[in-house]
């Protein structure tokens, strides 16, 4: 088990791998992660490529903020809004276009907190404390 210092609610001891994006907005797929300097800079000899599945997982979150407050209060909504709105991503996709737009409802506090929150998880740090 990870100790050290939570991204969101700064509390110290253990931390829980939260996954970015959650499972709940992702088809489960390979992935190769790597840093954004490695993509910059391409004649750096640096393998900091590390690989995963369905999502990346972070150990940056305390149970409560993983689990409560982003998995129980904001990932839901973020998950809604994702499946309200892939329809119409497909159809952009192909080439149709919206003559009206697209209305999705949700709770816009809630999706970007849900967003934000993950963002604030995807931090690769060699010392979590």
């Amino acid at each position: 088990m990870i100790k050290g210092r939570c991204v969101i609610c700064g509390t110290a001891g253990p931390l829980t791998r939260d996954h970015v994006p959650p499972q709940s907005v992702t088809k489960p797929v390979e992935l190769e992660i790597k840093k954004i300097p490695d993509l910059i800079d391409t004649s750096s000899d640096r393998k900091n490529t590390r690989k995963g599945f369905q999502s990346a997982q972070f150990p940056t979150l305390c149970c409560t903020c993983n689990n409560e407050r982003l998995g129980k209060e904001y990932d839901p909504v973020l998950a809604k809004f994702i499946d309200d709105v892939l329809p119409g991503v497909r159809l952009i996709k192909q080439n149709f276009l919206f003559k009206e737009g697209l209305e999705v409802k949700t709770k816009p506090l809630r999706l970007v907190r849900a967003v934000v929150g993950h963002l604030l998880a995807a931090e690769e740090r060699s010392n979590p404390t």
